[in-house]
């Protein structure tokens, strides 16, 4: 309470007031005033979150465009199943259904599958800090693009089982983020190596054994993962990268 009471100055609930005070005090002064979590929530009113959130939508107005779209294409998940008509087939494909080279990443096939990617997905391009909506843009085409074609040369199985999912998008952001935090302080520098040699070393794993790292985590609810795909999505976020990030 910042209204003390008027109490004798040697009374003990003055006492305790004047310590509950500086507590308070000392709590306050320890988070600084102007903290700027990186997420949408704050320690402030409900007034204050909404404006940081609005102001988010300003710097990245085309994330609630994939939020929409996730969601668009996710809707039989609620109801068990997937949509079949939106995955990628190359097949399907070649018979004029062109719309499933843009569709594909965004249809996932149960709610776990969708928790994980989607919730990857959308926390990498939002740690991007490429100012360019054009550029980041850019960088989901090219990430898409990379684990289309690498898991269309190397696994022969999506032409019966099919491909979704946007971990091999999610993939290659986290390559990117990476590479943006090399160019900050030395901290900054440090996390950014370990990183991409984390992310780089996991798709090079799974390219060469065919086998996801943390596959004893899909618990049955991954369909049949397309392990090269992770690689396909790092090397196009690098490609990407190595063109379009700024200097």
């Amino acid at each position: 309470m910042r209204n003390a009471l008027v109490l004798e100055a040697n009374s003990p609930v003055s006492f305790r007031s004047s310590r509950r005070k500086e507590a308070l005090t000392d709590s306050e002064t320890a988070r600084p005033r102007n903290m700027e979590p990186p997420y949408v929530g704050c320690y402030e009113n409900r007034e204050t979150c909404a404006r940081k959130a609005l102001a988010f939508l300003r710097e990245k107005p085309e994330i609630a465009l994939f939020v929409a779209l996730i969601l668009i294409f996710n809707l039989p998940v609620l109801f068990g199943g997937y949509w079949s008509a939106m995955m990628f087939q190359p097949g399907a494909v070649r018979n004029g259904e062109w719309w499933r080279l843009l569709t594909h990443p965004f249809v996932h096939l149960t709610w776990y599958h969708l928790l994980l990617d989607g919730a990857a997905f959308l926390s990498l391009y939002w740690s991007i800090v490429e100012k360019s909506i054009l550029v980041r843009l850019a960088y989901v085409i090219a990430a898409g693009a990379g684990s289309l074609i690498a898991s269309w040369v190397a696994s022969p199985a999506i032409s019966t089982n099919g491909l979704c999912g946007l971990s091999g998008i999610a993939h290659g952001l986290m390559a990117i983020s990476a590479i943006e935090m090399l160019g900050g302080d030395r901290t900054e520098w440090r996390i950014g190596w370990i990183t991409l040699i984390l992310v780089v070393g996991k798709g090079v794993f799974e390219a060469i054994t065919g086998r996801m790292l943390f596959g004893f985590l899909d618990f049955g609810l991954l369909g049949n993962p397309v392990a090269v795909s992770h690689a396909g999505g790092i090397l196009g976020g690098l490609i990407a990268a190595h063109f379009l990030a700024r200097k």
